[in-house]
């Protein structure tokens, strides 16, 4: 018995879908290998990018830190200056 589908044969059947596989695992390793050679330099880029805003958080945070350091410096001279200008003014009282 013969089995026919479309006009093709079991045999012809089996050959056409071999071909379309063929064809197609060909086609998709291609476009996914040209995917990934162009989109290697991007992901590098962004690497980069992510490093680059890791050290700027890293300075932002030190330059936070002395900002702080400085503020407590400054208090600390406006009371030594507040207490010279007492001791002066008291000693100019006394003359």
């Amino acid at each position: 018995m013969h089995h026919e589908f479309l006009g093709l044969s079991l045999g012809d059947w089996t050959a056409v879908v071999s071909l379309a596989s063929i064809f197609i695992g060909t086609l998709v390793k291609a476009l996914t290998h040209s995917l990934e050679t162009a989109l290697t330099p991007l992901r590098m880029t962004i690497k980069e990018l992510n490093d680059n805003i890791a050290k700027q958080e890293q300075l932002g945070s030190k330059r936070e830190q002395m900002i702080q350091n400085n503020k407590i410096d400054i208090v600390a001279h406006t009371k030594e200056l507040e207490d010279h200008e007492r001791r002066i003014s008291k000693l100019e009282d006394e003359k």
